[in-house]
């Protein structure tokens, strides 16, 4: 089972997100009903995470987790060749990247796993 967090990275890094995001947006808006957008909750919950995720990833511009990440979820690297393309360990990668999941998870006010 993939954890939510990795998934919803993976979405954020391709581009899915965003695409999700408007694909939500373009279906209730050609039926022309605004309301229906501002009561969708999936609409609502992709919104916030990625105004989260657009946040945190401001904030660790020209850092190592934002290389680990793109590395891990853009070019779909193993943590042993994510660990050498930007020159640490494996360990320290992964660690890196547990530790601003951590960051995430506290910082998002809407639980992934909510239907």
């Amino acid at each position: 089972m993939v954890d939510p967090l990795d998934e919803l990275m993976s979405d954020y890094i391709t581009g899915m997100l965003e695409v999700k995001i408007n694909y939500i947006k373009k279906t209730n808006t050609s039926i022309k009903n605004e309301h229906m957008l501002e009561n969708n909750r999936d609409y609502q919950k992709k919104c916030v995470q990625k105004e989260v995720l657009d946040g945190m990833m401001v904030s660790i511009e020209n850092l190592l987790i934002k290389q680990i990440i793109i590395a891990r979820f853009k070019y779909h690297l193993t943590w042993v060749n994510v660990g050498k393309r930007v020159c640490v360990e494996e360990s320290t990668a992964r660690k890196q990247y547990v530790k601003f999941k951590k960051e995430l998870r506290k910082n998002l006010t809407t639980p992934l796993n909510e239907e």
